[in-house]
């Protein structure tokens, strides 16, 4: 008898509880299709950032001149570096692949304006 209200009460402890849901929730989804954004990616209710299944610390807008042309170029960059810069993104730019796989301990690039 014992052991049924023990089971009672775990079942009950759950059901009350509620089951939850694993990690943080997405608060707003950028997608490709919009303005300026040229790879997908969420913001999410924890304020990190999320790209496919790879999570970064921060969002970057970084500016800075492009080429020969002298022209300036902003781009938004999510990363775990905090003191990431332009320089250090400029040269990716040229050969830039929206389609590339994020990398965790770089960078990866999803806007451009």
């Amino acid at each position: 008898m014992r052991r049924g209200w023990i089971a009672a009460a775990a079942l009950a402890a759950v059901l009350l509880t509620g089951c939850g849901e694993d990690g943080p929730q997405v608060v707003r989804t950028y997608k490709a299709s919009e303005s300026n954004v040229v790879r997908g990616y969420s913001e999410m209710d924890d304020g990190t950032w999320r790209v496919g299944e790879v999570y970064y610390q921060y969002r970057l807008e970084l500016s800075g001149k492009f080429g020969t042309s002298g022209g300036t170029v902003t781009v938004t960059v999510l990363t775990n570096q905090p003191d990431l810069r332009y320089e250090d993104v400029s040269g990716s730019l040229v050969s830039f692949d929206a389609g590339g796989a994020p990398d965790p301990d770089g960078y990866v690039v999803v806007e451009m304006r």
